[in-house]
């Protein structure tokens, strides 16, 4: 009773302290143009005093045209000597007061170190009490018992490297109070493996029977925990106590399973949209009585959409956005139009300027002068579970291997099989060539972490006599005409269970 009544009132006194960022957001997406020349006002501040700043001519009264002047679209390969500059403890080579580098995987580099200063902190911050209102505010019941947040995993080459705890993304007074009301303690996040940290995930989760939200970013995570726990139903129950082990040994199918271990589970919120989308419907299949909210575009490199209201509004209080067009055409947030198909550049108090996110959208509508924003996908890469496998990391894979290389098949998996990469090769076989690859792949961060939390399955290879037949095969399943088809490194298919031999010739 008593864990109860401390798990309530933290809930309550989280909603308050977010109410005023809540209702402030609301009101003023009628001044967007204003807030984002604040910010742009503060980013120029801040950047002046740096070393790429005073480099690149930045000062606090440069005008947004003439900053563009000074400053072009970037991606990593502008940002990974200076961050590394920074990183080796030169003093305010971008930002100060930077508290730590978050790891994510980049295009042309197999990890990209993000860093995470107090500016950019306060920035996910704004963010993230907008956010948290919001959930109180539409799904009270989650106020009724403890949750599980997922924001970060660690492969396991970095676990002694540095920690990972998922609230570190809050002021540190909220972290106290977030802690409290957590269903997996912090601690676990220490263990020296994705793994092991996995199985002490479940075994914290199994008898939490107050669990009122999952809070994760890609559905096939939870999926790959409810399948676990559902299969190793039995061996589990052995190692549990009193009704726990009575509900995992007596539950007649995954459904009731769930309900009977977590009857108060009030929502799910995770990623729905794009390649995420047949997996969060599997996901709410298996738990049809629980509330499912769809997550905002929420990025290692910053925040650029939040929920709010029931729609993903841009997160206009927390970093400087603009939006480029297919044709390279840039604009300001404020000058969106619905309908408009963009990609999204931030500029963050970590001190990186108009970085190239790589991510498209779409404006789905403007509410005040604030952007409505629905994220279609990621620009050159596949992204099945969160692994974000660019194209040019498979070129380069593929040329490795030489010629009878042909493609990376992404095949999105089944109610049976999890998702996987395939690779496409012509001649004969060569025996332990997906041993070789999946080593490759592994050297992608996100690419090891998925795997390593079982949400994709290992590389299989296929070996075609003649590659003509196989695209012949491919384009009549896929019902695309072979002559209008460009090739990429990575095709995206769907999986058809009755057909397992679809994509063979």
């Amino acid at each position: 009773m008593g864990m109860s009544f401390l798990t309530h009132s933290i809930h309550s006194s989280l909603l308050q302290m977010t109410k005023k960022s809540h209702r402030e957001f609301g009101e003023n997406r009628k001044n967007i143009q204003q807030i984002q020349t604040q910010i742009l006002r503060r980013l120029l501040q801040q950047s002046s005093t740096t070393l790429w700043g005073r480099e690149h001519g930045l000062h606090p009264d440069l005008s947004y045209e003439q900053l563009i002047s000074k400053v072009t679209p970037t991606t990593w390969d502008s940002w990974a000597e200076w961050v590394k500059k920074q990183k080796a403890g030169d003093e305010n080579v971008l930002s100060s007061n930077v508290s730590r580098y978050q790891p994510t995987s980049g295009s042309t580099f197999n990890r990209k170190w993000i860093p995470y200063s107090k500016e950019f902190l306060k920035e996910i911050d704004n963010a993230t009490n907008v956010w948290m209102h919001d959930l109180y505010k539409h799904y009270p019941k989650i106020k009724n018992g403890r949750h599980y947040w997922s924001l970060s995993w660690l492969p396991n080459d970095l676990r002694q490297e540095m920690s990972n705890n998922d609230l570190s993304y809050f002021p540190w007074f909220k972290r106290q109070m977030m802690g409290k009301i957590m269903a997996v303690p912090d601690e676990i996040q220490h263990a020296s493996s994705a793994e092991l940290a996995r199985d002490l995930t479940i075994k914290s989760l199994l008898p939490c029977s107050d669990l009122s939200m999952f809070f994760v970013w890609s559905p096939t995570f939870l999926l790959g925990i409810c399948d676990e726990i559902w299969n190793e139903r039995q061996e589990l129950s052995k190692k549990c106590k009193g009704k726990t082990s009575e509900i995992l040994s007596n539950a007649k199918d995954q459904n009731e399973l769930m309900s009977l271990l977590w009857p108060k589970l009030s929502l799910i919120s995770a990623w729905d949209t794009a390649d995420a989308k047949p997996w969060a419907n599997r996901l709410k299949k298996i738990f049809p009585n629980t509330a499912f909210q769809g997550k905002g575009l929420f990025a290692t490199e910053g925040v650029v959409t939040i929920p709010y209201e029931g729609k993903n509004h841009l997160s206009y209080t927390s970093h400087f956005y603009e939006f480029m067009f297919a044709d390279g055409r840039i604009v300001p947030s404020w000058d969106l139009k619905e309908g408009d198909c963009v990609s999204p550049l931030l500029s963050s108090g970590n001190g990186i300027w108009r970085y190239q996110l790589g991510d498209e959208l779409d404006v789905a509508e403007i509410q005040h002068q604030c952007p409505i924003l629905s994220f279609k996908g990621r620009k050159h890469t596949v992204d099945l579970v969160g692994e974000k496998l660019s194209l040019l990391t498979a070129s380069e894979i593929l040329r490795s291997i030489g010629p009878e290389a042909i493609l990376f098949l992404a095949s999105q998996g089944s109610d049976e099989e999890k998702p996987r990469y395939i690779l496409v090769c012509e001649g004969a076989r060569k025996n332990g060539l997906d041993k070789r690859v999946e080593e490759k792949l592994l050297q992608n961060h996100h690419y090891r972490l998925a795997r390593e939390l079982g949400q994709l399955d290992s590389l299989e290879v296929e070996f075609h006599e003649r590659s003509g037949d196989f695209f012949k095969i491919l384009c009549s399943r896929m019902g695309w005409v072979l002559g209008n088809m460009k090739w990429e490194s990575i095709i995206k298919i769907p999986y058809k269970s009755s057909e397992s031999e679809s994509w063979k010739a």
